[in-house]
């Protein structure tokens, strides 16, 4: 058994043993979903000055049982205060969460676990040894997400080491909104007068009929249009057309079932328990989708700890599994090879 340094900027499978190789702090965040891990470090460095040493982790660099020892060893017992977020329930991290537990014990710091999502899981509670009280309300902050929330969860977590006075409340987000640069948070009224100013509005007068249809008339059918749009039932050579088009893609065989890699790097996968595609998309989108398109969109209980959404083929759009693709084409390609399509498109 080896033990590998991690570097910055790469990614943990748990098939190594890892060291982090990270210094002692007082408050341990650790959290499987990268935006969480970033809005929480934004956060910190937002209040400045503080007497509190934070450190942050992926919890997906914490799969090897020997990984999670040295960073026990390293790190975790010198914490006074740690916050898990166990994306995807106790059976994807439980001997982190075993190892870390008795870790606080032994060294009487708090310990709060928390589910990934807005869901309460009772599988959890083994794990806590904190007031219940405090583990809601920094649950409820994680669960509302934007960056006041996060910056009341840190707030609220120092209170607890240094009986400070502790933050309001989780202020509730609009789950969905229009904003407007220079503006915003806007309403209807004012995105349309915005967006879609008339003629007259501009001084320009009225159109004549003879003068054809104007951009903003093309562009409101073409949205019409879009919206009004059914999809089709996508099938395996459907998505095998749209990624091999895209150049250094290539098809392989993952688990004796199609995938698709670009540079190395999967693509697509193939799911034959639920015969529909499995797509590539950060934690935060994944949520969305499900949230706004239960009907389209899904995880399970294995797929729910890594950036995956599956999506019904005789329900999702086309277009929209096109989109996705060449994004994630994009992102894995080399670039050199992304330049030179984009020049010949």
């Amino acid at each position: 058994m080896h033990l590998l340094l991690a570097q910055k900027g790469s990614i943990s499978d748990g098939d190594e043993a890892i060291d982090l190789g990270q210094t002692p702090g007082d408050v341990l965040f650790l959290s499987a979903a990268d935006t969480e891990l970033a809005a929480i470090a934004a956060a910190v460095q937002a209040r400045g000055e503080h007497r509190l040493r934070w450190r942050l982790a992926s919890l997906m660099t914490l799969k090897h049982p020997m990984s999670v020892d040295t960073y026990i060893e390293r790190t975790a017992r010198h914490a006074r205060l740690i916050v898990v977020r166990a994306l995807g329930g106790a059976s994807y991290f439980h001997y982190a969460l075993e190892a870390l537990h008795a870790c606080a014990r032994r060294s009487g710091a708090v310990i709060v676990v928390l589910p990934g999502d807005d869901k309460p899981d009772e599988g959890l509670a083994q794990f806590q040894a904190c007031a219940d009280g405090d583990r809601q309300s920094l649950w409820i902050y994680l669960t509302e997400g934007g960056a006041g929330n996060a910056e009341a969860f840190v707030a609220y977590v120092e209170a607890i080491l240094t009986n400070a006075d502790k933050p309001e409340p989780a202020r509730p987000l609009l789950k969905a909104g229009i904003w407007w640069p220079g503006r915003g948070v806007i309403g209807v009224e004012e995105w349309e007068r915005l967006a879609l100013p008339s003629p007259r509005s501009r001084g320009e007068g009225a159109r004549r009929a003879d003068e054809g249809p104007s951009q903003t008339d093309d562009t409101s059918r073409n949205l019409w249009q879009t919206a009004a749009r059914r999809p089709v039932m996508i099938t395996l050579d459907t998505l095998r057309q749209i990624i091999l088009a895209l150049p250094t893609t290539e098809e392989t065989i993952s688990w004796g079932h199609p995938s698709f890699k670009v540079n190395g790097k999967a693509m697509l996968f193939w799911n034959p328990i639920h015969d529909c595609p499995v797509f590539k998309v950060p934690f935060e989108e994944r949520d969305h989708l499900i949230e706004i398109d239960p009907d389209i969109f899904f995880t399970t209980d294995h797929h729910r700890p890594h950036p995956l959404v599956l999506a019904r083929p005789d329900r999702v759009d086309i277009e929209w599994a096109r989109e996705n693709l060449t994004r994630v084409w994009r992102a894995q390609a080399k670039k050199a090879v992304v330049k030179a399509w984009d020049a010949g498109r």
